[in-house]
């Protein structure tokens, strides 16, 4: 149990916790709940450690992102861990100790499905998409980029569905990712595709009983990670999937009126084959 957490949690609530066992939230007084500002300053403080470490590594010793993101976050642990032992009167070397073995012992064995999937999610849309039908992905893709008031929200949306009936959300966006390989890159506008794939990752993690956040905090509370994201978050999710396609929206929009950056990728004309042709206009 973290000293940072006991600041959030009242002696009850963390009692339960430390002894995992199950805890129904209607039971939980969320009014006891007291935001301490020392625990949350100290969260930040780590956050910002991490990102000043990632862009160190990465500008200085030319450590590629995804190494620093590693190496950084293993150097935070450290400290983070050494932080607590000298708050609780302890030893610092003892409790480095202690939490390598239970890396070792425990979280990595727990964390196996994860760190799977995780690992996997980065080639699963370079080998599922060639085995789709290309028939098929262009039948359906290729309406649809003549309609992006469907496209763009469709792909935030499709990401949190998916997300939601079990899949992470890095191995969803791989997949949809991966069927746009049936659509020219020129009738894409690479801006509006990512701003709409991050803003359905960011509402998917929330939706999704198989990211981080979910399962550890499952694991603390004693419930299935299901009973979290669907139960606890559903409401929130609908209404923060709403106002993501609404802003989606907005933002097709200011595209095809070329204001957004002044850039903006707009249909032409059609081509011989009846095909919409799509060009660049500043």
């Amino acid at each position: 149990m973290s000293a940072a957490f006991s600041k959030f949690a009242p002696v009850s609530l963390t009692a339960l916790i430390a002894a995992n066992r199950e805890v129904n939230p209607a039971c939980i007084n969320i009014a006891a709940l007291r935001l301490s500002w020392a625990a949350l300053i100290e969260v930040l403080g780590v956050v910002a450690f991490m990102c000043v470490a990632i862009g160190g590594l990465h500008l200085v010793f030319d450590i590629p992102l995804l190494s620093a993101v590693m190496i950084a976050a293993i150097i935070a642990c450290v400290l983070w861990t050494a932080l607590q032992a000298r708050q609780a009167g302890g030893t610092v070397r003892g409790a480095i100790t202690q939490r390598g073995r239970m890396c070792r012992d425990t979280d990595f064995v727990r964390a196996i499905p994860e760190i799977a999937s995780l690992g996997a999610a980065g080639f699963m849309a370079a080998a599922v998409a060639p085995l789709l039908p290309q028939d098929w992905l262009e039948a359906v893709m290729g309406p649809l980029v003549e309609n992006r008031y469907v496209l763009y929200p469709g792909v935030a949306v499709a990401l949190t569905v998916f997300s939601a009936a079990g899949l992470n959300p890095l191995v969803a966006a791989s997949l949809i990712a991966g069927t746009f390989t049936a659509i020219p890159s020129e009738a894409l506008e690479p801006n509006l595709l990512a701003f709409s794939l991050a803003a359905g990752w960011g509402v998917a993690f929330g939706a999704s009983p198989f990211t981080t956040g979910s399962v550890v905090l499952a694991g603390a509370l004693g419930v299935e990670p299901a009973q979290i994201t669907l139960a606890w978050n559903g409401l929130f999710t609908i209404v923060a999937m709403t106002f993501v396609v609404l802003v989606i929206l907005a933002a097709v929009v200011l595209t095809e009126r070329g204001v957004e950056n002044g850039i903006g990728i707009v249909p032409v004309g059609e081509t011989a084959q009846g095909s919409v042709r799509f060009e660049q206009s500043r």
